[in-house]
């Protein structure tokens, strides 16, 4: 299964996709053919970069690294408290 989410924003237009797979469909290359469509989209569609995201450790990680995807920096989260 995948679930998706689309966002639009500012004076161009920036496309965000959440996908994930569920666990039942992990290790069958839904992953690796999704990714290989974002990246054949965007050279299709001339943008200057791509961004992939992952949490740390996530398994996505291990995906994009088989992929070529190379790896330029860490983003942080921090929470805090509401109130």
């Amino acid at each position: 299964m995948l679930a998706s989410e689309r966002a639009q924003a500012g004076p161009t237009t920036n496309l965000h996709e959440r996908a994930t797979l569920s666990p039942e469909t992990r290790r069958r290359g839904y992953g690796g053919a999704i990714v290989r469509r974002i990246g054949e989209e965007a050279r299709r569609s001339d943008l200057d970069h791509l961004y992939l995201l992952a949490e740390s450790g996530a398994e996505a990680l291990s995906l994009y690294g088989r992929l070529g995807v190379e790896a330029i920096g860490h983003i942080a989260r921090t929470l805090r408290p509401m109130g």
